[in-house]
């Protein structure tokens, strides 16, 4: 299906109720997670934390940022040829680091897709970072999947972090840009 297709398919399914024909199986489930958690479509932004929730929550995963810092400030001069973005995010959906592209990430405060910024599906609805960390595996989010309207403006990828050893899982990283250039 292409975005036009998918806007119509959500729209339905906001509408009616029911599942549209055609929705990829996994992005039906996660709209169907969305609405069950009691997620309205009409939200512009995620829940931003404060500062010391931020601070509490960056030491809580400090093991994790540590890790990945490294991969955030080699990418960031790719990311920002590629007008994009990487989030780190913890096992909870909370966003604890980003870097890439400062246009986007610019672009990214408007939805609160900044350091602070709660994705978890009973949250946000359908979103990378949310589906992801609900199904556990890789997922891409592309323009009208997303299921607030406000955020169907942006693609995004994420994968599960899991700790090598015994495989818990620790968080999400997600690579985010504008829908109509993301590649």
């Amino acid at each position: 299906m292409d975005q036009r297709d998918i806007r119509l398919a959500w729209e339905t399914f906001l509408t009616d109720g029911r599942p549209p024909a055609g929705v990829p199986a996994t992005l039906l489930a996660s709209w169907e997670r969305s609405r069950t958690l009691g997620v309205g479509a009409g939200r512009t932004e995620a829940p931003l934390a404060d500062a010391p929730e931020i601070f509490r929550r960056r030491s809580q995963n400090a093991a994790l940022v540590g890790a990945a810092r490294p991969a955030l400030e080699r990418s960031t001069r790719f990311l920002a040829d590629a007008a994009s973005m990487m989030i780190l995010a913890d096992a909870s959906g909370f966003i604890v680091e980003t870097a890439g592209d400062p246009r986007v990430m610019d672009k990214g405060r408007r939805n609160h897709l900044e350091t602070g910024g709660r994705w978890d599906e009973a949250t946000i609805g359908t979103n990378a970072i949310g589906t992801a960390l609900a199904d556990g595996r890789s997922v891409e989010i592309c323009g009208a999947d997303h299921f607030y309207e406000e955020v169907q403006r942006w693609t995004c990828a994420a994968t599960p972090v899991r700790h090598p050893l015994d495989g818990e899982l620790l968080g999400v990283v997600d690579i985010s840009g504008p829908a109509a250039s993301f590649n």
